[in-house]
């Protein structure tokens, strides 16, 4: 007990686990921008669905639009992410590794899925661009979890904090 009165005056928790890194301004500015391309690609699904239904050309233009935003932003938020990692703030995070991987990849299949985009009228979108607009939504959506699983703290850190 007397360690515990000690430690709160000095302001210093010797059980506080020192793998456990505080997240730095890159750590908020990834998790700004890693909401962005997943939206992005989630609307152009949505827009892909709508031309494959209703097959006015407009819906195209902007699933081609969507994903180039989508691109943009991810980029952008995989930089922060990278920046996060190299300044120390996700290091020693659990999924850490998975996260990026499944965001590089997804970003990849985006890429892919506006070069398929880019080519003219209804072969534009089906079947293979609805098809990577959904592999790349739900891979985006399992990269997300994954991250917000990783920003969780453990039974460990937390037992150790308390």
């Amino acid at each position: 007990m007397a360690e515990f009165v000690e430690e709160r005056r000095s302001g210093v928790d010797s059980r506080a686990d020192s793998r456990v890194a505080t997240p730095g301004i890159a750590s908020g500015l990834h998790r700004f921008l890693g909401g962005f391309p997943t939206s992005f690609f989630s609307l152009a699904l949505v827009t892909d669905y709508a031309y494959m239904q209703s097959g006015v050309l407009q819906w195209q233009y902007f699933s081609t639009w969507l994903i180039v935003a989508a691109l943009v932003t991810g980029g952008l938020a995989v930089l922060a992410g990278l920046v996060d990692w190299a300044t120390g703030g996700a290091r020693g995070r659990r999924g850490f590794g998975w996260h990026f991987g499944l965001t590089i990849v997804a970003l990849l299949l985006g890429l892919v899925n506006a070069f398929v985009h880019s080519r003219d009228g209804w072969v534009a979108v089906v079947p293979q661009g609805i098809l990577l607009s959904l592999l790349t939504v739900f891979l985006l959506y399992v990269g997300g979890f994954v991250g917000g699983l990783m920003d969780r703290p453990s039974a460990r850190v937390t037992a150790a904090r308390s």
